[in-house]
């Protein structure tokens, strides 16, 4: 979902397996449960996705489908979180800031240098916006 938004100049969301139903979709990996795949949203809009994640959730689908983890829809908590990261208003009015963790580096695999500029680059803008980095 990601990857094909990405490269499309679209909005995708890859929710946790097992949060939207499998059933009459196409699985190109069944019984794989290392790297599970999930049934996900495209869309031109942050809205779009929001829109069809919540259709779809409405519906109850764990009630056809005892796979899918029985957890409504909770505007509440998006409209909390999406507050939380509205530009400028990281720590104002008493919200608190989004957190984003970044990984550096690992035992294996360094950033390639522009790779690690540009991510320096986002960085600073999270922290300016008043959101933390770790």
């Amino acid at each position: 979902m990601r990857i094909p938004a990405a490269f499309n100049g679209l909005f995708g969301i890859k929710p946790t397996p097992e949060r939207v139903s499998y059933r009459d979709a196409a699985n190109t990996n069944p019984g794989q449960n290392t790297y599970r795949s999930s049934v996900g949203f495209i869309s031109t809009s942050v809205e779009g996705l929001k829109l069809g994640l919540e259709a779809v959730l409405e519906t109850r689908p764990w009630l056809r489908d005892p796979a899918v983890v029985p957890i409504p829809w909770r505007g509440e908590v998006v409209d909390e979180f999406l507050a939380r990261g509205e530009k400028g208003k990281g720590e104002e009015g008493g919200k608190k800031g989004l957190k984003f963790g970044v990984l550096w580096k690992d035992d294996t695999v360094a950033l390639h240098p522009p790779v690690a500029r540009g991510l320096r680059i986002v960085v600073d803008a999270i922290q300016k916006a008043g959101h933390k980095v770790r």
